[in-house]
């Protein structure tokens, strides 16, 4: 299936959002006396789209987790531990779908990196450690002991995930040492 078109809209819209950006940042910053270096506004970018696609990562993650939840529920499975498996597939599925868009959108695919089999064993792996255990345990203790919406999980684990996953999928997954 040729996605190329897709590729080509999410990089038009990205193009039109960066250049917004560039405007907006620049004017704040010349508001306290500063301009904006290339090299800063480029990382800047970078984490801004690692976020944006983190967003839709976290739609899909969420969405997944819902579907589970309600499988459950209309089983009639009384199954405690039923976001546990939520956050499962999840991880699963949600991992994929932010791979492939980092990979194209994010850090270059292409330019001097690892075979991309590398770098999705190494995303799994980078999303294992916050998406399965941090998760996990973070949901546990706001569902289990502080008694929180099972649904509210996710949102609040989400704060802690994106900082961390971004530097382990920079700097060890697609191993850009910039």
């Amino acid at each position: 299936m040729d996605n190329s078109w897709l590729l080509n809209a999410a990089r038009g819209a990205w193009h039109l959002f960066a250049r917004f950006l560039r405007a907006v940042m620049s004017f704040l910053f010349r508001l306290i006396g500063k301009e904006i270096s290339e090299e800063f506004f480029g990382r800047f970018l970078q984490f801004v789209k690692f976020c944006f696609i983190g967003l839709s990562n976290t739609l899909v993650n969420y969405v997944v987790y819902a579907v589970v939840l309600w499988v459950f529920k209309l089983a009639g499975a009384n199954f405690r531990y039923d976001y546990m498996v939520g956050n499962l597939f999840g991880f699963l599925i949600s991992v994929i779908w932010s791979w492939y868009w980092n990979s194209h959108l994010v850090f270059k695919a292409g330019e001097k990196q690892r075979p991309w089999w590398q770098v999705l064993l190494k995303t799994y792996a980078a999303y294992a450690f916050t998406g399965i255990f941090l998760s996990n345990v973070i949901s546990w203790a706001w569902v289990e002991l502080l008694h929180l919406p099972k649904l509210l999980a996710p949102v609040i684990y989400t704060v802690t995930n994106v900082p961390i996953n971004f530097l382990l999928n920079k700097f060890w997954a697609y191993g850009d040492k910039s």
